[in-house]
């Protein structure tokens, strides 16, 4: 691999279960934007697409998938994608770009640009329906994003989306029962819990003692939940996205994942998520990204949410029984069924509140320790 630089411009999981989402979980590209707010009352934007190969996807099934990455690749090269249009922003003089090249394939792609003030920052993101608002008063300052709408897709896309949504859901409520029936069996054998999630999760370091016939088939319900429930963000057969990133284009009003970094850590956060290091994230509305925002309503910790962000990560041998093995996940009376599955993700995926950040801010030269140094 390497980099090259213009004036302009899964890893092996393993486990049953980790091997699926290894296969399904990420989208094929995946767009981050950060804008960088900075002391001097200035700020930046970088763009970030990062794409699979063609050649993961190369067998029949997967040509169509193949041929949208070799778009993407072809019109970020030559500056047709629809996002190099975006950067030209007045105000905004300074640009650069990078992209990254794996036996010859783009895997990585960077625009940036440096602006006089971040309401020209943000102009990148137009014309996605959120209304951006920076304010700066004495020593505070206060960032506001105002959705104004949902996502670009149309009508047709928008029935297929929901459609999926009540899948989801169906196979999401399946998946609870399973759970909350072995975590009433582990609450009435405390001494059995370990052993039980241990073989519902495919625990790589874990070595189950022998379980009852009945207590294995409870145990494999919940594995067999995992599975099919993320079988439904596997790319299907001459598709060209994914079902996670239909439901994005659907309710989505960013047209990327956004990232604010702050000249200071925030006095007040609301809506974002925090990623550290003064930096915070948009809630993207795509349907694994909703679930993980509403599991812990009814199981903590979550199953479906461990195997994700510890396989994204790399991490999927560190997935261990102990947690849900310490005490009882459930976390209602009952397990929720669809139907009030389907209306929670809906309400998370429609929602228009605003988000809003703010931090201390001193002006330039009058000290501080956010003031920008000479």
């Amino acid at each position: 691999m390497r980099w090259r630089s213009s004036p302009l411009a899964r890893r092996a999981l393993v486990g049953g279960v980790a091997l699926l989402l290894a296969a399904c979980w990420d989208a094929p590209v995946r767009e981050t934007l950060e804008v960088e707010i900075l002391a001097d009352g200035s700020a930046s934007a970088e763009l970030r697409v990062e794409l699979d190969r063609p050649g993961e996807y190369g067998d029949d099934d997967g040509a169509a998938m193949r041929r949208r990455l070799e778009r993407k690749a072809r019109d970020l090269d030559t500056g047709s994608d629809s996002w190099i249009d975006r950067f030209d922003v007045e105000g905004c003089p300074r640009q650069g770009g990078a992209w990254r090249r794996d036996e010859g394939d783009l895997v990585e792609f960077r625009r940036s640009m440096r602006c006089e003030t971040p309401e020209l920052a943000f102009r990148v993101l137009d014309p996605a329906p959120v209304a951006v608002d920076v304010e700066r008063e004495r020593e505070r300052a206060e960032l506001v994003l105002q959705p104004l709408g949902g996502g670009p897709a149309g009508r047709r896309d928008r029935d297929r989306a929901e459609a999926e949504i009540d899948r989801w859901a169906g196979e999401v409520a399946s998946y609870l029962n399973a759970a909350y029936a072995l975590s009433a069996r582990a609450a009435r054998r405390p001494d059995l819990a370990r052993d039980l999630w241990a073989e519902a999760m495919d625990a790589p370091s874990e070595r189950p003692r022998d379980l009852s016939d009945a207590d294995r088939a409870l145990a494999a319900a919940v594995r067999e939940g995992v599975d099919r429930t993320f079988g439904i963000l596997r790319p299907r057969p001459g598709a060209t996205e994914t079902v996670d990133e239909l439901v994005r284009n659907v309710f989505d009003p960013l047209p990327a994942r956004l990232v604010v970094r702050l000249p200071a850590d925030a006095t007040a956060n609301e809506g974002f998520e925090e990623l550290g290091g003064s930096r915070y994230a948009v809630p993207q509305r795509s349907l694994y990204a909703t679930w993980r925002e509403v599991a812990g309503l009814w199981l903590a910790p979550d199953l479906l949410v461990e195997h994700v962000e510890l396989g994204r990560a790399g991490r999927h041998d560190e997935i261990s029984p102990a947690p849900f093995a310490a005490g009882d996940p459930r976390r209602a009376e009952r397990a929720p069924g669809a139907d009030e599955i389907a209306a929670t993700l809906r309400a998370l995926l429609e929602r228009r509140e605003p988000l809003r950040l703010a931090w201390r801010a001193p002006e330039p030269g009058k000290g501080g320790d956010d003031a920008s140094v000479p």
